[in-house]
């Protein structure tokens, strides 16, 4: 080292000089020299630069140990030694460039296969790296039999910051290599460290272990999310939103007990809101049978309109009439009974009934239903007080006797006030007859007044 002129070079300077002297490595005693003897560093604060310089210059050194064996230090494993790991008097060579070789590559390589030997004991590339591929295919079909599963359940928790398969595209990438040197070097150029790869390897094991339970981790998300409740407050309604807050699938994956505790408590919730949906799916379906009840006697009372309409003494209107049917029979479409109840409400694969799709505490949507009922009563109670006004007046002014002994026996098979209940194409032409004979033609005539007009 006699020859070197430190003048104002610093160590960085006088390193790059030498390692371009010396095709691009310095050997240990030569890197000593320059440090401890020309620059007067002492070893310590030699081994912290050397340090240094590893990381800045994504360099390598090559340490003896008092054994014998040969450590490779750069920066795929510097993060994790101590600086008492790195002695300048261990250094056997500074590398410009990381070592592809079997043993300097051993960090990497006993992530995949554990007992990946050094050469210098026997063992190594000859010996293992058959056995370390077939490792590699087995933990690379492993994660890619996880990844789909694991997306299912992130896209059902919509989890967009996918906390569970981040890595999983570099990881296949790694995995996905033909030798151990293609996979070290993907290693180093994907995750850049051996603490990388080896935490993105954790995570995998973990998914693999957890793989079993995320169809039915997804399941019970899925449950959840789906469940709306109608326009009131329940309590169940604020248990699930506590109870789904704490479906954090990167915790539920890392801590299985996590998940069994988990599962136990949104089963009794599951319960709970079985119970509580059935009891209003019942009073539902009580609720529907009464407004069908209501709807089959309105269809009759709409039929006995269009009869009604038929009687030219009474008839309000044959376009509005001709209507009715057609909205009416619009109306109640969607008015159904779900025959679903009890047992065959299971509530397992989905929170609603499979029949009616009901939520629970949803209020009945039947207020047009109801509204247009009231108003066929009024339309029919108009028309049949008519018909009652215009045959009262017949009754007064008749010079017919036999007519009205026909009508007084009509009334005995049904009273006039509903006479809605016999009428008939018979009765119609009789009445129509009766009233044409009376002066009684027309329902507008203004002979008379109708209680509703």
């Amino acid at each position: 080292m006699c020859g070197i002129h430190l003048g104002d070079a610093t160590p960085l300077d006088l390193i790059e000089s030498m390692i371009a002297d010396r095709s691009r490595e310095i050997l240990g005693d030569e890197l000593r020299n320059l440090l401890i003897h020309d620059l007067s560093y002492p070893p310590a604060l030699a081994s912290l630069w050397l340090a240094s310089y590893i990381v800045g210059t994504d360099s390598e050194i090559e340490l003896i140990t008092e054994s014998g064996e040969r450590n490779f230090v750069s920066t795929d494993n510097i993060s994790e030694l101590s600086i008492a790991d790195i002695q300048i008097s261990s250094v056997n060579f500074l590398r410009r460039e990381k070592s592809s070789d079997w043993d300097a590559l051993l960090p990497f390589l006993q992530l995949i296969m554990p007992h990946a030997n050094s050469t210098r004991y026997g063992g190594g590339r000859n010996s293992d790296a058959e056995e370390f591929n077939l490792q590699l295919s087995t933990v690379s079909e492993r994660v890619n039999s996880t990844t789909p599963v694991m997306q299912a359940l992130e896209i059902a928790a919509g989890a967009t910051d996918r906390p569970l398969t981040a890595k999983d595209k570099d990881l296949s990438v790694v995995l996905g290599s033909f030798s151990w040197l293609e996979f070290s070097a993907q290693a180093r150029n994907v995750f850049g460290s051996v603490k990388a790869l080896r935490s993105a390897l954790s995570g995998a094991a973990l998914r693999w272990s957890a793989v079993d339970s995320a169809p039915e981790i997804e399941r019970a998300i899925i449950f959840l999310d789906q469940v709306e409740f109608g326009r009131f407050d329940h309590a169940l309604s604020v248990e699930k939103q506590l109870l789904r807050s704490r479906f954090d699938l990167k915790s539920i994956v890392e801590s299985p007990t996590q998940w069994l505790s988990l599962r136990d408590e949104f089963e009794r919730w599951r319960q709970d809101y079985r119970r509580a949906y059935l009891e209003d799916h019942a009073q539902k379906q009580e609720r529907n049978r009464q407004l069908h009840q209501q709807i089959t006697a309105t269809t009759r009372l709409v039929a006995q309109i269009e009869q009604f309409e038929q009687i030219d003494a009474i008839r309000l209107g044959s376009e509005i009439i001709g209507e009715l049917s057609d909205l009416w029979s619009q109306t109640i479409r969607s008015c159904t009974v779900c025959e679903h109840d009890g047992a065959s409400i299971s509530l397992i694969d989905e929170p609603v009934c499979s029949g009616c799709r009901g939520r629970l505490g949803q209020p009945p949507n039947h207020t047009d239903v109801a509204d247009m009922i009231a108003e066929i009563d009024s339309l029919f109670t108009e028309y049949r007080d008519r018909l009652a006004t215009v045959t009262s007046k017949l009754v007064m002014k008749s010079q017919n006797p036999d007519k009205l002994n026909n009508l007084f026996r009509l009334n005995s098979a049904g009273d006039l006030s509903d006479l809605a209940n016999v009428l008939d194409d018979k009765v119609i032409s009789f009445l129509n007859e009766l009233f044409s004979e009376s002066g009684n033609t027309g329902g507008n005539s203004g002979d008379w007044a109708s209680p509703h007009s």
